[in-house]
């Protein structure tokens, strides 16, 4: 459920998009800030779960990524090992 007790900041019209991002966020800051009690809880919950749902598709795309380094790896034939021969030293 989307909390409903922060209103999302406006953009000021005419104003460059570095300038804007910097008063909304001063803007943000001060509006969370004045929160307290429940709704301080109210925004801390909701900002948890949508940082917890953003950042849990991470594994989900690292296991594609390497699923498929494991398949192209497999159709090449595996893993082979190598040996590494030492240099041998030849008198004269």
């Amino acid at each position: 459920e989307r909390c409903r007790s922060v209103e999302p900041l406006a953009k000021t019209p005419g104003a460059s998009s570095a300038t804007n991002g910097r008063a909304s966020s001063a803007k943000a800051e001060a509006a969370f800030k004045s929160l307290t009690g429940d709704k301080l809880n109210e925004v801390l919950t909701y900002a948890s779960q949508y940082s917890f749902r953003v950042v849990a598709i991470l594994p989900a795309i690292l296991l594609v990524v390497f699923g498929a380094i494991w398949l192209y790896d497999r159709a090449r034939g595996g893993y082979k090992p190598e040996r590494i021969a030492t240099p041998t030293v030849t008198s004269e």
